[in-house]
């Protein structure tokens, strides 16, 4: 039995001596401000400080003086049965609890929950509950740091001894707000004699017979019930079924068995085919039949293989659903917001976005926290794939034994909660560190946490599903021949010049799992976080923090601005001053970036197996990568993704002399077959037609077009299948800068095609 804290207040003390409060008593006195639980501290303190948007203009600054404090929750709840256990969901970071007066436990992890016994100190009626929370840099500045140990930034180096989630200390995409507090909600739990504790199914492999399942079960059970005790599991979908009956001889037990062809039904991912689900109950019963537990769960029967050489000897990195080559379309998850009590109310309308792009795969960023059980079944729901990277960025982490004894706790916790989801095809180490060791001159294969601390835990907790060290990956023989460009996967990127430059170009990587380029927001999403003397002014302190720089300062290794004014520069010839026009201009950069980074890598199938593009939605407002701002708005290359990602899409391909070939990609589990039409963008006329057959994850070369480089062209591709489905892209042919007036007809030209091209 569980039951949400009933809340009756919650009031925050700053503390800026922490040595002048050790116990609750000490609190007597001081000032209190009213706060909210689940909650961020940082809202309590702009609420203190006057400040009404955290994140508008500088405002978010304001919370840097608060970073040496610590803070104390007095939460007053009502309780009116029996409970034994108190559970945080999830609190940041480093904290001690107290109820009735005792210390009832401490923690120091933000990315799983805690849970303390309060049997002899919970009592009906009114309580009153005291949580510590300790600054996490002063803790940090109490460690040794080797030689070996890196990070991206001097900002970081105070977060790799802390499990608080990277990117609070300040990223590209995030500002800095580290004050935590307790973000996810606090429950009350009775707990049982008897419980099911988990329930794992994986399935080995799919033949002639059927599928062959395995079920790991781990219950919560009274030895003298041994052999008396019965595990009953019933899976349905429509008239689909499967069903298991044994005997319980021990708290863990496995059960092989085979779902038969004729009561089969299998996952798929997006594009391959529809992601079946079993319903499943799983029950413990006694030898009477009485019902001592049940767990409900929904089961998604497939195998997902990563094909890839580990040695580095083969360029191949190639996912496999049910057998089935998958081509990636996929994006980046990033925080859904700076401030993560607000996640929740940020999830549904973020996954909404997700299904429209059409990704087939979603990359759980490493600088993040990992998500909920509600995002997890969205995708189990959907078809979309998962990478779950492990919380650990840009960073090389220390293997002390009480650093490796928390993260081993974090990872066997958060692969017990999502290792059964279908959606969850690989896990990763982390993000971009083997990259910081290959740069820095440290051998990354001789990195512990990423070559046995992690795979000795998923050894032991979920040994079946591919595992990559770190992302990209440096093997030994990438390491020996200093060669990046010989990654089978990598995070292009580079310059970030052109997009059709040398570097873009001639990239040889197989799997692309980081990929953006600047757009900015619309003009009025600018006001609503930059103050109007500034909005037409891109060199200020505002637009510099917003884009972002960890301390709001300028700096030449973080002006986005710039660049993102350089791309617009390079693609129209010039940079307007007016904001609107600028923005517009950046989108179409963005856009036509975004759209050829994908058709490239759809084009060269299977020379190329995926695209993760950077990324889907900002955390906070800002100019960045994302293609929906903070407040939902979608720019220019969230429309062109759209369209890009659906099964099949004609393309044109990069010119080979004066000629392109008109390629049409399809990626997924449907022979398609019609009519196709290529039309002037411009003057709308027809140059070119004729029938076309696709077959199942196959392309094919349809005909040839004209577009010597030195002339500007638009063209509008059409085809429309002999169902009636109707599938749009276009291509621009660059020749010099792009006329801005073209343009703007083009896109109102497409727009009678394309009814989501709307500015």
């Amino acid at each position: 039995m569980r039951r949400k804290l009933n809340v009756k207040s919650s009031y925050l003390y700053i503390i800026e001596d922490a040595s002048s409060v050790v116990l609750p008593k000490d609190l007597e006195g001081k000032d209190k401000f009213p706060c909210h639980v689940p909650g961020n501290i940082e809202t309590t303190v702009a609420e203190k400080e006057g400040i009404t948007d955290l994140y508008f203009g500088t405002n978010v600054l304001a919370l840097c003086k608060y970073e040496l404090c610590d803070f104390w929750y007095e939460i007053v709840f009502e309780n009116n049965e029996e409970f034994d256990f108190i559970t945080f969901d999830g609190v940041d970071v480093l904290a001690e609890y107290f109820l009735g007066g005792k210390n009832i436990g401490s923690s120091d992890n933000m990315f799983i929950p805690h849970s303390f016994d309060v049997s002899d100190c919970l009592k009906k009626g009114e309580n009153t509950l005291f949580v510590h929370i300790k600054n996490p840099i002063s803790f940090a500045s109490e460690k040794e740091y080797g030689a070996g140990l890196w990070s991206i930034s001097d900002y970081n180096y105070e977060s790799v001894y802390v499990r608080k989630a990277p990117h609070e200390y300040g990223w590209d995409i995030c500002p800095r707000a580290m004050l935590g507090g307790i973000f996810k909600d606090v429950f009350l739990e009775k707990r049982r004699s008897a419980e099911i504790e988990s329930v794992y199914f994986h399935t080995l492999s799919i033949d002639h017979l059927g599928a062959h399942v395995k079920v790991i079960y781990d219950l919560k059970l009274s030895p003298a019930l041994y052999g008396k005790t019965r595990i009953v599991i019933t899976g349905e979908h429509g008239n689909k079924s499967f069903s298991l009956d044994k005997t319980v001889v021990f708290k863990h037990g496995v059960i092989d068995f085979c779902i038969p062809h004729s009561n089969l039904v299998l996952w798929n991912p997006v594009g391959y085919g529809n992601p079946y689900l079993y319903d499943v109950n799983v029950e413990l019963r006694c030898e009477t039949g009485d019902l001592l537990a049940e767990s409900k769960l929904k089961v998604g029967v497939r195998t997902l293989t990563l094909d890839f050489d580990k040695s580095g000897n083969i360029k191949e990195f190639l996912f496999k659903a049910n057998g089935i080559p998958v081509m990636v379309k996929g994006t980046n998850w990033v925080p859904l917001d700076a401030l993560h009590s607000n996640d929740k109310n940020r999830l549904y309308p973020a996954l909404k976005l997700l299904k429209q792009t059409g990704c087939n795969m979603v990359r759980c960023w490493g600088g993040n926290l990992y998500e909920s059980e509600e995002f997890f079944d969205f995708c189990d729901e959907n078809g979309i794939m998962v990478w779950q990277d492990f919380a650990m960025a840009c960073s090389v982490y220390p293997n002390d034994e009480e650093f490796v004894k928390n993260l081993k706790k974090e990872i066997s916790t958060v692969v017990r909660r999502i290792r059964t989801h279908p959606s969850l095809c690989c896990y990763c180490g982390d993000n971009e560190n083997d990259l910081g060791m290959f740069f820095n001159g440290i051998n990354a294969t001789d990195y512990v946490i990423s070559r046995r601390v992690i795979p000795e835990t998923l050894f032991d907790v979920d040994p079946f599903r591919p595992y990559l060290p770190s992302s990209p990956y440096f093997t030994e023989k990438i390491l020996s021949s200093r060669e990046e460009n010989d990654l089978a996967e990598n995070h292009l990127w580079g310059p970030r010049n052109y997009f059709k430059s040398k570097f873009y170009l001639e990239n040889k990587n197989v799997f692309i799992s980081e990929i953006g380029y600047h757009g900015c927001p619309s003009e009025t999403s600018i006001r609503k976080f930059i103050s109007e003397e500034f909005v037409c002014s891109r060199e200020n302190d505002e637009w510099m923090l917003h884009q972002t720089s960890p301390d709001g300062k300028w700096s030449e290794d973080w002006n986005r601005i710039k660049l993102m004014s350089f791309q617009v520069r390079e693609l129209f010839g010039e940079i307007p001053e007016d904001t609107a026009e600028f923005s517009l201009l950046s989108q179409i950069s963005q856009a036509e970036a975004l759209k050829f980074f994908i058709e490239f890598t759809r084009v060269n199938k299977w020379r190329k197996t995926g695209i993760i593009w950077w990324n889907l939605i900002d955390c906070w407002p800002q100019f960045s990568d994302a293609v929906v701002d903070y407040y939902y708005e979608k720019k220019l290359a969230f429309h062109y993704i759209v369209n890009l990602q659906k099964p099949l899409c004609l393309i044109i391909a990069e010119a080979n002399g004066w000629t392109s070939n008109v390629v049409l990609a399809n990626d997924g589990d449907r022979n398609f077959s019609g009519e196709y039409r290529i039309i002037d963008g411009l003057t709308e006329s027809t140059i070119g037609a004729g029938k076309f057959v696709s077959r199942a994850n196959e392309n094919a070369v349809l005909c040839e077009v004209d577009v010597s480089k030195n002339i500007e062209k638009y063209f509008i591709l059409l085809a429309e299948t002999d169902e009636g489905e109707v599938f749009v892209n276009h291509y621009v042919n660059i020749g010099g800068a792009l006329n801005k007036k073209n343009y703007r007809k083009f896109l109102k030209n497409f727009s009678r095609y394309c009814a989501d091209i709307k500015l």
